[in-house]
C-alpha cells in the first residue's frame, strides 16, 4: 500500500523543482554566453564526465534522455570528446 504524502511532502516537492528550474535557468543562460545551446552544454558535461573510451552516442543519448539518432546531431558539427582538436 503507497503512503499518502502530507502537505509538507508537496512543498518539499514544490520546493526542490523551483531550485531545479533555478539552476536550469541559470545553466542555459551561461551556456548561451559561450554560444552553446542547453543540450549541447549538457552533451559536453556528459561527454567531459564519461570515463576514456565510453563516451559513446548510445552514452550520450542515455544521459539526455534521448534516441541514438536524435543525439548525433547535438553536437552541431563540433569535434568533442577526450583529446578532440
Amino acid at each position: 500500500m503507497a503512503s499518502k504524502l502530507t502537505d509538507a511532502d508537496y512543498l518539499a516537492l514544490a520546493d526542490f523543482r523551483y531550485s531545479l528550474r533555478q539552476f536550469l535557468a541559470f545553466s542555459e543562460g551561461e551556456a548561451a554566453q559561450c554560444g552553446l545551446t542547453p543540450q549541447q552544454h549538457q552533451a559536453l558535461l556528459v561527454i567531459r564526465a564519461a570515463l576514456p573510451g565510453t563516451a559513446t552516442i548510445g552514452h550520450v543519448a542515455e544521459r539526455l534522455i534521448l534516441k541514438p539518432h536524435s543525439a548525433t546531431g547535438v553536437n552541431g558539427g563540433a569535434k568533442v570528446g577526450h583529446g578532440a582538436e
